[in-house]
């Protein structure tokens, strides 16, 4: 009896073992069943949004510089892999040198053997960020340190009659920043850099002077001084390299970047910027004398300049252009009144002779095509590069 009692309860176990193999057979093809009902009756639970494709950033140009020949530009393009420097010729044709990095404030050598510039030692998105002075060398294409270490690097600028000495800007976070002079040898090394502006100065921006004997820098002062509109004060400076000397030339004018040069034989400095006296933008045109600077030449800009500004003189200090934000550039001269260009730019930079302007377009996607025009007839530009 014993012997059939166990047979009849092993087949009830393998019963009940069958009915919860069907049952979890069934069990799959139910809910997807029941699924497939929901979603007919439109009560399917809504699904997760896809996540979005990341989008490759479009390529777009940065800054152009012009060689000393003006046969060639170097041209910063922001890439997705970062900023890479190149040498474009005036046939459109164009070479990368050096890896992508970040590069910035580019410029050329007297002699156009070499590319001064700035190369970022940390990550893009940092808010205050390491870099180093390089040089970087054509041919062989090599890059050299002229800082020793990572800093706070703004504006390198070879001088105009000497390949061994650079100038550049030492940022500051008290913002007293420092005009320093770096000499390099025979190998492009650095030697140790050497401040040269006031410490109570803050040194925004510089332009050599054309025999490269001297200095001009705008300058804030120390703590913050504004005109009485409202404009900080920023004035301009000179330094003398035989004797080193520093003289005042303006006092509480605004003058921002671009917005002065050196003018050839006899050299002069020539500047726009806001005047003390309230809503007045003027440009002077100054003089070395016996007894210092003075105001040799004081002349007003156009009345409908605001809300235009000073964006890069000619090297002849008798023309410059003028930029606003959505508005198409002016060429206002000396004398000679304001013509509208008839396109929007960025980046505008004249050779050095002053018979050639580059450019690329403003636009607020990123700047994709690159121009050149003649100073006899720069509303006629011709297109020189155009990004893919």
């Amino acid at each position: 009896m014993m012997q059939r009692g166990d047979a009849a309860s092993g087949r009830s176990r393998a019963r009940l073992a069958g009915q919860c193999a069907a049952g979890r057979a069934i069990l799959p093809a139910t809910v997807a069943a029941a699924a497939l009902l929901l979603a007919s009756a439109g009560c399917e639970r809504e699904r997760p949004a896809p996540r979005p494709q990341a989008v490759r950033p479009l390529s777009c140009f940065r800054e152009v510089s012009w060689a000393p020949d003006g046969k060639r530009l170097a041209v910063v393009v922001s890439e997705s892999g970062g900023d890479r420097l190149y040498v474009l010729a005036l046939d459109g044709s164009h070479r990368p040198v050096g890896s992508a990095g970040t590069f910035r404030s580019v410029h050329w050598s007297p002699i156009g053997d070499a590319i001064v510039a700035i190369a970022a030692t940390t990550k893009r998105d940092r808010i205050w960020q390491a870099n180093r002075v390089v040089r970087v060398e054509l041919s062989p294409a090599t890059m050299r340190f002229l800082t020793p270490t990572a800093g706070h690097w703004a504006s390198p600028r070879y001088s105009t009659a000497d390949s061994g000495l650079v100038a550049a800007i030492e940022l500051r976070l008290n913002g007293r920043s420092r005009l320093c002079l770096i000499r390099t040898n025979a190998m492009g090394e650095q030697r140790p850099v050497k401040a040269v502006s006031p410490a109570a100065l803050g040194v925004h921006s510089y332009v050599w002077a054309p025999d490269g004997k001297a200095l001009a820098f705008a300058a804030k002062p120390s703590g913050l001084v504004e005109q009485a509109d409202g404009h900080s004060v920023s004035d301009l400076y000179t330094l003398d390299l035989a004797t080193g000397v520093v003289s005042q030339v303006t006092y509480g004018y605004a003058v921002q970047d671009r917005q002065y040069c050196w003018t050839p034989d006899p050299p002069r400095l020539v500047f726009a910027g806001r005047s003390p006296r309230p809503g007045l933008y003027e440009t002077q045109l100054l003089d070395p004398g016996r007894e210092g600077w003075g105001a040799a030449v004081t002349e007003a800009l156009a009345t409908e300049l605001p809300p235009f500004s000073v964006a890069g003189w000619r090297p002849d200090g008798r023309a410059a252009l003028l930029l606003a934000p959505a508005q198409t550039a002016r060429l206002w001269e000396r004398g000679g009144g304001t013509t509208d260009l008839g396109y929007a730019m960025d980046g505008g930079a004249w050779s050095r002779g002053g018979t050639q302007l580059a450019y690329y377009e403003y636009s607020a996607s990123g700047s994709r095509k690159l121009y050149v025009a003649s100073a006899a007839r720069p509303e006629v530009p011709r297109l020189l590069w155009e990004l893919n």
